[in-house]
């Protein structure tokens, strides 16, 4: 035994590839997720300022995106156990490790889901070993809303960018910002045709229902989603200012236009 190893040593005590069925109907357009949160309110204009969980939201949209990658084949992660041993066993501390890697290349359609695979293959060429899952997901808020700038509400943010990739998209989807004599306001609006609701809500309940259904007895997928719903309340705190110019695009009312009569 090394002196290095008497005073610390790592051992693996488990390793799985967290493993989801594929899915058997069509999803696309899974960065739009948040939109079939708010389908059935019965009044136009649906706030989302202060009773909104932005963090929430962003967790389900990040959620169900990993979630289709994993179905597709197009990332795989592997959950490491181990060991870390002190003093020759005096001080032992049970830790766990995601691993991502990617995995077959296919054509994909959604706008988010490119985002996080060019993130995972900026990383691989960067560091060019594993590739830790908090560091992708971190990879993500970078690419989104920046390393280093500041946000009064950073989980706003990131939502309010990803909405964004798709109304370049879709004419049916318009992200509207309000003006006066000055410049713009802080204000905006996503307004999306009533005919896509049907469609976007019936997608989005089976993207829910096969979740649910992927998490049965699935305890390497349920961890990942734990440590996601971790690493994204980290991401957000190290960027949060109370007194931030970053946030000044998007610092009041944001609404989803939604007809009455749907």
């Amino acid at each position: 035994m090394s002196i290095y190893s008497f005073f610390y040593s790592k051992h693996i005590t488990s390793r799985a590839f967290i493993e989801i069925d594929p899915m058997n109907f069509h999803c696309e357009d899974i960065g739009l997720y948040t939109f079939t949160k708010y389908h059935d309110f019965e009044y136009n204009h649906v706030s989302l300022t202060n009773k909104v969980s932005w963090e929430e939201l962003l967790y389900e949209t990040l959620d169900v995106t990993l979630l289709t990658l994993l179905s597709k084949r197009e990332i795989i992660v592997e959950v490491v156990n181990y060991n870390e041993i002190f003093w020759s066993g005096i001080y032992k501390h049970k830790k766990r490790k995601f691993l991502v890697k990617k995995g077959v290349d296919i054509k994909e359609a959604d706008f988010f889901s490119k985002l996080i695979l060019n993130a995972l293959t900026k990383l691989l060429k960067r560091i060019q070993e594993e590739v830790l899952f908090h560091e992708l997901i971190t990879e993500i808020f970078n690419d989104i809303i920046g390393q280093y700038e500041r946000y009064l509400k950073p989980d706003k943010n990131m939502l309010l960018q990803i909405l964004n990739l798709y109304t370049k998209k879709y004419e049916w989807l318009r992200f509207k910002e309000d003006f006066n004599m000055f410049g713009p306001l802080s204000k905006y609006k996503i307004e999306i045709e009533t005919i896509y609701i049907p469609k976007l809500k019936m997608q989005f309940d089976d993207v829910r229902t096969f979740r649910n259904t992927s998490l049965k007895g699935n305890a390497p997928y349920a961890q990942l989603r734990r440590r996601l719903r971790d690493v994204i309340a980290f991401n957000s705190t190290i960027r949060y200012s109370l007194y931030s110019e970053g946030d000044t695009r998007y610092n009041n009312g944001f609404n989803f236009v939604i007809p009455t009569n749907y």
